[in-house]
């Protein structure tokens, strides 16, 4: 699919003022950014600009800004962060104007390749909201060039996204994506144009209102299509379902069943939320009728394909097998992050590492190990035991009649909850004695050794699968409950 929109690299910046509307509509606790991924994104657009020689401003919206200008929504922590991410200062505008005598003075210090960022746009209230002539006038008049960069608002028709760019085209200035949008833009287009079947799709959000075209097209495009969010509600309602004191835009009652028609026509899938139903029996304290309900919802969503025929295959297959490579290959990293933190933390030295997982896919070898580790020839493996017996390093044999696997521990004795029931507070204590823990607690009695088949029985039965190498004592044991 082609972009079909000016980029950021189809014009020449040089020089330029170029206002560039971003999304720093970051999380905030007491002042501090606690999730950074928006800033992190704006990056390449910025950095391009910066070498292209432009003046660069910067502008976003951040929160919801009810109660008028305030320092808690303010964007000065963002500015803070970005002169770190661009390692250069980034001049932030404060006053809460937004595009007051500070920014203009501010603008008309830079020089080529310094960056100045506005104040929170959404300190112009409905100015901003209601796309108002002034701000979008006055948000035009300080650039030379505008750059949308905000995917998460540029449905919005606010000054800083829509009237700003007919300010600027009137005095012949370019209007263009930057690269966070153009990425976007393709990857959506293709999807929907080019889908991986079965094709399902998502939308959620409060309003039918502004998703009426959406929800048409998408019939007409995906297999599937499910409304969740408030505006789910609507759909329920005109399927004659009751929904008490739910959100609900009665205007469109006849649009959503027309929606529900054309799902129906066309052979596709338009779902609802089966759960608000039990949510309005809390709301109203008819607890006496939620099972009732859950059952009769069973019974209506019920898949009568049994599980153990419950597969799938070919095109479903593969892709299976694709994000089951993914998601193995990040657990990968994930305990390696975590290893890594521990010996830094403890200043310690990697002299060998390797690595056991269970209960994966060998997609190499197509073999599903559950309860099981990898034990092929020569591979080096662990195999826990429990909290007081530690654990055994081993060498695999690659016996091909145990499918080249070992058992990934050693097994329960009992369920948690039979654990939880039968153990003894003062049992777990003393199986525990002479191993230093901060765990031994109610909350992992279910993780007790005597929950657990003993070290002596696993090694009397792992013989075919691997040669013992070395066995770990523990020292300090550490369990997190669940």
């Amino acid at each position: 699919m082609s972009l079909n929109k000016k980029s950021v690299d189809d014009f020449n910046a040089k020089g330029k003022r170029v206002l560039v509307r971003c999304d720093f509509n970051v999380p905030l606790k007491e002042g501090v950014i606690t999730d950074e991924t928006r800033i992190k994104a704006a990056l390449p657009t910025i950095n391009k600009l910066i070498n292209d020689g432009a003046k660069v401003i910067l502008c976003s919206h951040l929160g919801k800004v009810k109660n008028g200008p305030n320092e808690g929504e303010s964007l000065a922590p963002v500015a803070a962060r970005l002169s770190e991410k661009l390692g250069k200062e980034v001049v932030f505008v404060a006053d809460y104007n937004v595009t007051g005598e500070a920014a203009t003075a501010a603008v008309a210090a830079m020089n080529e390749g310094d960056v100045v960022l506005l104040q929170n746009t959404r300190f112009r209230g409905k100015e901003e909201t209601k796309n108002g002539e002034e701000f979008s006038k006055e948000l035009g008049e300080l650039c030379d060039a505008y750059v949308c960069d905000a995917f998460g608002s540029s449905h919005r028709a606010h000054a800083s996204v829509a009237g700003v760019t007919e300010v600027v085209r009137a005095k012949g200035g370019d209007c263009a994506v930057g690269y966070l949008m153009q990425k976007e833009i393709e990857f959506l287009g293709n999807a929907v144009e080019n889908p991986v079947r079965p094709f399902v799709a998502i939308l959620g959000g409060a309003k039918v209102a502004d998703k009426l075209n959406v929800i048409s097209n998408l019939l007409e495009k995906c297999d599937t299509l499910i409304i969740g969010g408030g505006m789910a509600f609507t759909f329920l309602k005109a399927q004659g379902m009751e929904i008490g004191k739910s959100l609900v835009d009665d205007e469109k009652l006849d649009y959503c069943r027309e929606m529900l028609a054309k799902a129906d026509s066309l052979g596709k899938k338009l779902l609802l939320p089966v759960d608000a139903a039990v949510a309005e029996l809390k709301a109203q304290g008819r607890f006496q009728e939620i099972q009732e309900t859950i059952n009769r919802l069973r019974a209506e969503h019920e898949i009568t394909l049994p599980r153990d025929l419950a597969y799938v295959e070919g095109r479903l297959f593969d892709d299976y097998i694709h994000d089951m490579k993914i998601i193995q290959h990040f657990a990968t990293l994930n305990r390696k992050a975590m290893m890594d933190v521990i010996l830094v933390g403890m200043r310690l030295t990697a002299v060998e590492q390797f690595t056991t997982i269970h209960n994966y896919i060998d997609t190499d070898n197509m073999i599903l190990r559950k309860g099981a580790v990898a034990a092929y020839e020569g591979q080096k493996l662990l195999i826990p035991i429990n909290m007081r017996d530690g654990s055994l390093i081993c060498v695999g044999k690659g016996n091909p009649e145990w499918n080249c696997s070992a058992p990934h521990g050693a097994g329960r004795l009992m369920s948690r909850k039979e654990a939880f029931k039968r153990l003894s507070m003062d049992d777990y204590r003393r199986e525990m004695e002479g191993i230093y823990t901060t765990c031994v607690d109610r909350t992992t009695l279910d993780e007790a050794p005597m929950a657990y088949k003993g070290i002596d029985e696993i090694i009397s039965h792992i013989g075919p699968t691997v040669d013992i190498v070395e066995r770990i004592t523990p020292v300090y044991n550490f369990k997190a409950a669940e």
